[in-house]
């Protein structure tokens, strides 16, 4: 007989396993046979009489799609038809009912006349399965704040998990800029900044709110700063979990760039001065701002185009290169000429480079150009032009996808036939993600450039029939004792433990979390990415006959424990063999749990011990002895810390 004597913390398992089940893995992700490909079309949806009005897209996807259908005066009818479009083109739609419609106010399906129109019910992707509506509500209160913002949370079924208010604002149909934004944390906290102007724009207001469980959104923390009112202002998560204002505008005789940092201590930084232009300009724009931390060259990025007084002459686009700590570097001028043409948006290419949306002023037709990183013209994105008369709807994912959504016939009443179309830009820049090689009992993870240990965490999962199974995490500060890096910084050794790479012929994924390590150079924290590790096949061994083996349950188990009713006891133990079963992982019919149980005299009989009987499997080439399935067990109550 074997004894595990390690505490065994069952609501431990049960939690992990819960959220394991629930939330996703930035970078895992399933590869649909049907995914989207290079130059390719999909008629989406025909005949419905809608319209595709508006779209925001998760990193990696889904899409959600708003449509409309035309209505008089220039209004819309005041129902949301939500679509989301998954990468694999698969539609679902978010079914919202009238009770959810009607708890916003008619006023806000009306689209601010702006080219191109302006929506007032914006939609901002959250963290997996969930999604904002911000709208407004006329302030009734004696206040200089004309409305009220109200965030709606819904999920992807349409259910609305809360609603609550967002602040108050100053808001005119001539003057949106007072509206607010959200932005997601990238520490994947489940956390977003909410960010408006308020007071006559002379402050930015910013309010940072968590998920803390499915039906929560809980406010966090906020602040506000001084803004001049004519100065415009972009703002983007940082790597660390901290956020970053950009601002920019006149300042005497120059134009001028500040950053203003949101740490993850949530203190606010005193502007850092990035760029200044003293020509005889006559606008700066942001036109994007991003981090631009890839394992090439990480750093933060923004591109400005300045304007002069002269008609015939290109506007100037700047690309402004920072550090977190705002240190600026020298300005690097984009060899883009505008003349033939008006930018619509501008996108930082994820793997270098940039993609220019465009209008051309011949005859008002959308296009896509695309510049290499150092601003130099390369192609357009190989979709054909279109009619400039449509509502277009476009964006980029993290892997270079450009997506472009358009209505066949959007001069045509009640009839609709709208269309997505992809491309894939190309890649300028290396990847120079890092390599990974498995031994016995460790992990070597090798760098392009000098790294040092942050933060966050890593962490292996197992791919198995049930889902992803957490075999062991690390976090970078707490358990730096498990690293070893090697004299030219480059690689990282892990030690791991016996029972994390146990199974045989298995798919294995090594994740690495935002800011688990920093560039040793610039001292930025890197981007997590997730790397895979396969094992082979094992020799063909005897399983072994079936063992007996003893779980002791800490104090406040047993103490749970002994006040169930008979029938609670045989639940309890039924629910803790499949948790045990699926942490190996082995079938469960290979666990038998003894109803029988005994107070530990070892413990002065203050805790439980709980008999399993361990069952041999059937397959010798594949499955585990019975006593490697003891082993693995032990090694994973003992190092429960980390598992």
């Amino acid at each position: 007989m074997i004894w595990l004597m390690s505490r065994l913390t069952l609501m431990k398992i049960i939690v992990l396993v819960t959220i394991l089940c629930a939330l996703p893995f930035d970078g895992i992700s399933i590869k649909p046979t049907n995914a989207i490909n290079s130059n390719t079309s999909w008629v989406i949806e025909q005949s419905s009489g809608l319209h595709v009005f508006n779209a925001a897209s998760y990193p990696n996807g889904p899409i959600i799609l708003r449509l409309i259908r035309s209505g008089a005066n220039n209004c819309y009818e005041p129902y949301l038809y939500l679509r989301l479009i998954f990468p694999n083109i698969n539609i679902s739609n978010i079914s919202t009912n009238n009770a959810n419609i009607t708890a916003i106010p008619t006023f806000n399906f009306c689209p601010i006349s702006t080219n191109p129109p302006r929506d007032l019910i914006r939609i901002f992707p959250l963290s997996y399965n969930y999604a904002m509506i911000a709208f407004l509500q006329n302030n009734t209160e004696n206040s200089l704040e004309t409305h009220e913002e109200v965030g709606m949370f819904i999920d992807w079924e349409g259910n609305i998990i809360e609603k609550m208010s967002l602040g108050f604002i100053n808001f005119t149909s001539s003057d949106t800029s007072s509206l607010g934004t959200l932005v997601i944390d990238s520490s994947q906290s489940y956390a977003f900044m909410w960010v408006n102007r308020v007071s006559q724009k002379e402050y930015i207001r910013w309010q940072i709110y968590s998920i803390l469980d499915q039906r929560h959104v809980s406010f966090t923390n906020g602040g506000k700063f001084s803004i001049i009112p004519s100065h415009q202002y972009e703002i983007f998560a940082l790597i660390d979990g901290g956020y970053c204002f950009v601002i920019a505008g006149p300042s005497d005789t120059q134009w001028v760039a500040n950053a203003v940092f949101i740490r993850k201590s949530y203190a606010t930084t005193q502007p850092s001065l990035i760029y200044q232009d003293t020509s005889q300009a006559v606008s700066m724009k942001i036109e994007t701002c991003d981090k631009f931390n890839t394992y090439y060259k990480p750093e933060l990025v923004c591109v400005f185009s300045i304007k002069t007084n002269t008609s015939n002459i290109s506007t100037r686009y700047l690309k402004v290169a920072f550090s977190s700590s705002g240190a600026a570097k020298t300005p690097s001028k984009l060899n883009i000429n505008d003349t033939t043409f008006d930018v619509d948006k501008i996108y930082q290419l994820w793997s270098g480079g940039y993609l220019l949306v465009v209008r051309l002023k011949t005859d008002n037709s959308l296009i896509g150009y695309i510049y290499d990183i150092q601003g130099n013209f390369s192609n357009s994105w190989g979709s054909p032009s279109l009619p400039g008369n449509m509502v277009i709807q476009n964006g980029v994912f993290l892997n270079n996808t450009v997506w472009i959504f358009s209505d066949a016939n959007s001069t045509i009443s009640n009839t609709s036939n709208w269309t997505l179309t992809t491309t894939i830009a190309p890649k300028f820049a290396p990847d120079h993600f890092p390599n990974i090689t498995f031994l016995t009992r460790e992990l070597l993870i090798t760098f392009y450039n000098q790294v040092a240990l942050s933060a966050e965490n890593i962490s292996i999962y197992q791919d198995s029939n049930t889902g992803l199974i957490p075999r062991l995490y690390y976090n970078a500060l707490s358990n730096s004792n498990k690293f070893n890096i090697s004299p030219d910084l480059k690689e990282i050794s892990i030690s791991v433990l016996n029972s994390t790479f146990v199974s045989s012929q298995s798919q294995y994924y090594v994740v690495m979390d935002n800011n688990f390590v920093k560039d040793w150079i610039h001292d930025e924290p890197l981007l997590g990415t997730s790397l895979s590790v396969s094992t082979g096949p094992k020799s063909d061994v005897v399983l072994g006959d079936s063992e007996y083996a003893l779980i002791r349950l800490n104090m406040n188990e047993s103490v749970s424990f002994n006040s169930l009713s008979k029938s609670g006891k045989s639940d309890y133990l039924n629910q803790l063999k499949n948790e045990l079963a699926h942490s190996v992982p082995i079938d469960p019919s290979n666990i038998v749990a003894i109803s029988q149980y005994q107070w530990d005299s070892d413990a002065n009989n203050l805790q439980i011990l709980l008999k399993f009987q361990i069952l041999p499997g059937n397959n010798s080439t594949k499955d585990l002895t019975v006593m490697k399935v003891i082993k693995t067990l032990n090694d994973l109550i003992t190092n429960r810390d980390v598992t």
